[in-house]
């Protein structure tokens, strides 16, 4: 069985973007050094499924953003060599301001559909626009150097023309040119796009369900409309041509054995100059000799198969699909014979027919012929929307096929599928229900009454600390590119002493946190960049026994979140991030100075280096700066923290983590003015018990080195944990 590439799924980092941000980058340019005469540098495709059309630009002169992703289509049936095979072939791509050149290898979008595509990432430096034109060359010219020195005269002597095309832009900023090989097709086009963008001009107004579903079904009746035609109009082309054979038998029946033999012998020669004319792709001058093939000779049914593929060749589905259920006779490949019948029906939209066809050819087993088949039932099922079937057809390619491109397609397919299917099981889950206990050690229990629970003073009271939390999320709206949710956040700690008894000294160190949110995500593209923007407006709650030992409300605070994800490339992953929250103390100042009410900012930038393929090995860094604007000066501070991780899978499928962090802390107007340096090292495992319960051990050990001496401390903690996470 051969492996698929596992898909990345980030549980921490960005664990609700994992199953939408996939901006795959088929391949990145090396930036170019070369002069216009030199060669032109190779990309490879990879494939990809095409995005949707939005917008559109003109024909020439169009100008390529060189930060966004690239995809190219062309369509040309001499290029599909094989109708059992995904082929391949080159265009070139030149950079009009400075003639660079590139070398484009696009990949069949499926065994049998003449239309090629790639997608792309063209970084070239210093070129803040492309003016880019596009040539079609001679592939034979490709495979040395000196044939592709030619191309490049060719180029700049004006012998090889340029092709029009059109640039059409998404609202995400996703790039696709539609390449054509006569600008009356690109103008064609063009106008069906202006065409298509004034009807969405008309029509920005959301449609209801309602509405999607109406038009839905029209799309459908439409479909089953034009099949039944179809089905109309091959029962009409079946009585013409059994009329015809049955006229030209009779005719034959009266002709005498030597004129027949001698018809024969021409037929046998007609068929042979029409097998040498479709292998030169020349299918209407070959569909023309197999039919006089079969005026002369229509007792040998063999010619009806080549005459039929022919047919299909020059997309007369329906023709193709006649001749091909008359033909029959030992020289006919049933295998092939019905191969091409199914992609008639394919290709005439008639499914059913189609795959029952194509789960012949499966059953035959046959090496070449036969994973092309699963391939395109795949093809139907995903259509279709039957993602298991789908999967499984892919699958099937992957087990049996020996084209690596095909197996390049189907693998690609699988994951797009998984993708699919993870958003709508996501999409489904309006519910989630989180909740954690937690045990902890802790040698020097700290005391704080602010919203920074790390900058306490320290107790010199070790204590074990039991841990609750839990949340509950409503997400009303989750869409591939937005999604809104509410959700409540409750932690609170019970701690005893080393004697497992109550201290109230040490009670009063144990907070309840309280956290309402409005979480908003958008999904998309910015600066050619996958890219994911969080907003969570929020109001926050502590409690706690600080003062006189009563258990009361301390700080309440209005916040707002903003997290900005970019997939600066396949192995970077970068958080940019915001926090503003203003803390309205509750505490009983002794002075105004000593007033904790705050406007506090703070700005972090965290990112994943992924140090493997399979992304399973992960370098983390983060740096963040905390300004505490409070009323009393005692109570403002700066804070500027760093901090390096290394996360990867251990064994009994543990995920291990190490990280060191420091920060410094500073008070500057606080009187008898309070500096703070803290370093921790923290390690940590994780297990995934099932799909909804986990268990994690985290140790840390923590030197606070400051001026303040109720401030200075040293101390370890040990916390073992148990979750549970329930979506509905």
């Amino acid at each position: 069985m051969k492996l698929r590439r596992p898909l990345a799924t980030l549980n921490q980092f960005c664990l609700s973007a994992t199953a939408l941000l996939c901006f795959g980058v088929a391949a990145y340019a090396q930036t170019p050094t070369a002069q216009p005469a030199k060669l032109p540098e190779k990309k490879t495709a990879a494939p990809d499924a095409p995005a949707t059309i939005e917008n559109s630009r003109r024909v020439r002169g169009s100008q390529v953003d060189p930060s966004t992703a690239l995809r190219v289509n062309y369509g040309f049936k001499a290029w599909n060599k094989s109708p059992t095979q995904v082929d391949s072939a080159s265009i070139l791509m030149r950079e009009g301001s400075s003639g660079r050149l590139v070398q484009i290898n696009l990949v069949e979008t499926d065994p049998d559909s003449s239309v090629f595509s790639g997608l792309y990432s063209i970084n070239w430096q210093n070129i803040e626009r492309l003016k880019t034109e596009f040539y079609i060359p001679p592939q034979d010219l490709l495979e040395t150097n000196e044939g592709l020195k030619k191309l490049s005269a060719m180029i700049t002597g004006g012998q090889l023309k340029r092709n029009p095309f059109i640039l059409r832009r998404t609202p995400s900023g996703a790039q696709t040119i539609e390449v054509f090989d006569t600008r009356e097709q690109a103008q064609a086009a063009l106008k069906a796009y202006r065409a298509e963008q004034q009807i969405a001009l008309q029509n920005k107004k959301i449609p209801s369900d309602q509405q999607v579903e109406t038009a839905k079904l029209a799309a459908d009746l439409k479909e089953k409309e034009a099949a039944a035609a179809a089905v109309a109009e091959r029962i009409r082309l079946e009585q013409l041509e059994a009329k015809r054979i049955a006229d030209l038998l009779a005719r034959e029946a009266e002709l005498n054995a030597q004129e027949k033999a001698r018809r024969k012998q021409e037929a046998q020669q007609l068929a042979a100059d029409a097998l040498a004319l479709y292998q030169s792709e020349k299918y209407p001058e070959a569909t023309a000799k197999f039919d006089k093939a079969i005026e002369l000779d229509p007792d040998n049914k063999g010619y009806y198969f080549q005459y039929g593929v022919s047919l299909y060749k020059t997309e007369q589905f329906n023709r193709s699909l006649v001749l091909l259920n008359l033909a029959d006779g030992p020289q006919v490949n049933q295998v092939e014979k019905d191969y091409f019948i199914a992609l008639n029906h394919f290709r005439l939209k008639e499914y059913d027919n189609a795959l029952a066809s194509f789960d012949k050819v499966v059953a035959a087993k046959n090496a070449e012929i036969s994973p092309s088949a699963q391939f395109y039932k795949g093809v139907i099922f995903f259509e279709d929307k039957k993602w298991d079937e789908a999967k499984n057809a892919f699958q099937a390619v992957l087990d049996t096929s020996k084209d690596a491109r095909l197996d390049e397609r189907a693998e690609a397919y699988v994951e797009q599928i998984l993708r699919l299917q993870q958003f709508e099981l996501e999409k489904s889950r309006k519910w989630q229900l989180a909740a954690t206990i937690g045990e902890m050690y802790d040698s020097n229990v700290l005391l704080s009454s602010d919203s920074s629970l790390s900058q306490g003073n320290a107790s010199n009271v070790e204590g074990y600390r039991s841990l609750f939390s839990g949340s509950a999320r409503y997400r009303p709206i989750y869409e591939e590119t937005k999604e809104f949710a509410v959700q409540l956040d409750v932690l609170t700690l019970y701690t005893l002493d080393k004697s497992f008894q109550s201290n109230q000294s040490l009670r009063d160190t144990d907070p309840t946190v309280a956290t309402l949110t409005l979480p908003w995500s958008r999904k998309g593209l910015l600066f050619g960049k996958g890219y994911k923007l969080d907003v969570a407006p929020g109001y926050e709650s502590i409690w706690m026994s600080v003062e006189n030992s009563e258990n009361k409300q301390i700080i309440s605070s209005v916040l707002l979140n903003i997290s900005n994800l970019f997939i600066m490339s396949d192995t970077l992953y970068s958080n940019f991030n915001v926090e503003i929250r203003r803390d309205q103390s509750n505490l009983s100042a002794p002075t105004s100075d000593d007033d904790a009410t705050a406007i506090k900012v703070k700005l972090t930038n965290s990112n994943l280096h992924f140090l493997t393929d399979d992304k399973s090995k992960i370098l983390t860094s983060e740096i963040a700066l905390t300004q505490n604007q409070a009323q009393g000066r005692n109570a403002i501070y700066d804070r500027y923290d760093l901090a390096i991780g290394y996360i990867q899978p251990t064994f009994w499928d543990t995920t291990s983590t190490l990280k060191l962090g420091y920060f410094s802390l500073n008070y500057p107007s606080k009187i008898g003015a309070r500096f703070d340096n803290s370093y921790t090292m923290t390690a940590g495992a994780s297990k995934k018990i099932s799909d909804i319960y986990s268990a994690g051990l985290v140790t840390s050990y923590n030197i606070n080195s400051s001026n303040d001496e109720a401030n200075q401390y040293k101390k370890w903690t040990a916390l073992l944990t148990f979750s549970a996470l329930y979506a509905f």
